[in-house]
């Protein structure tokens, strides 16, 4: 009995006296899970890094005060300062026709004190005086304003911009309405900036013209173009 206890045929065929070796793998997965920890740590390292820096360079962006270049339709708008030959036609264009709608607008109270810090005084005393009977025309009072539709550039130069305006000035009361259609020729130039006109642009000459000359240079090319035609 004890010879069969010992007999290596009868071990190999019972279980419980079977030697089992070690398996290894378990070693080999636990090196292949720590290198992917560690990958995923340097990950995690590097983006809390990343957000670090970013939020140190939001904090100093905030702390620093804006450049403040002017002001329009009530925003301030900022950015780098620049020449005055960097400056382009269309960048003055609302600038010039709001103060000509402003300056032609009023009320039985007059056109607003801020116009001053955009025309000169002779153009506001000029036009003043031109509508100053509309108080007679409208004695319950009424409101004037003026509409542009159309422009032309005409000769630009440095601190100096030649502009032609259409219009439609409107004038209403309780009693009555009139409309009628100007044209005007205007002069706008870089003068000592104010608080209000930082860019320091105003409206330095006015000038009443007519429709044919507004025109003018439209009837030159069609005239032109029509002679063109007629020799060929």
């Amino acid at each position: 009995m004890e010879s069969e206890l010992y007999d290596p045929h009868v071990r190999e065929m019972n279980y419980r006296w079977s030697r089992s070796d070690e398996s290894t793998q378990y070693f080999d997965e636990a090196d292949k899970y720590k290198f992917r920890f560690l990958l995923y740590v340097s990950g995690a390292a590097l983006l809390c890094l990343a957000l670090i820096v970013g939020l140190f360079n939001l904090y100093k962006v905030a702390n620093q005060p804006p450049k403040i270049i002017g002001i329009s339709h009530g925003l301030m708008f900022s950015g780098d300062l620049k020449s005055l030959e960097s400056v382009e036609d269309s960048d003055l264009d609302v600038q010039f026709s709001d103060t000509l709608e402003v300056l032609f607008s009023r009320t039985e109270h007059g056109m607003p004190s801020a116009i001053h810090d955009f025309c000169v005084p002779e153009v506001v005393s000029a036009v003043d005086r031109d509508y100053r009977d509309s108080n007679q025309k409208y004695p319950a009072g009424f409101v004037q304003t003026f509409s542009i539709t159309g422009f032309k550039r005409g000769v630009a130069s440095p601190g100096i911009r030649h502009m032609r305006y259409s219009g439609v000035l409107a004038s209403r009361s309780l009693l009555k309405a009139q409309v009628s259609v100007i044209y005007c020729d205007v002069t706008f130039a870089i003068t000592t900036p104010t608080l209000l006109n930082v860019s320091g642009w105003k409206l330095v000459h006015l000038e009443s013209i007519n429709r044919s000359e507004y025109f003018k240079d439209e009837h030159t090319q069609a005239v032109i173009k029509a002679l063109s035609a007629g020799e060929k």
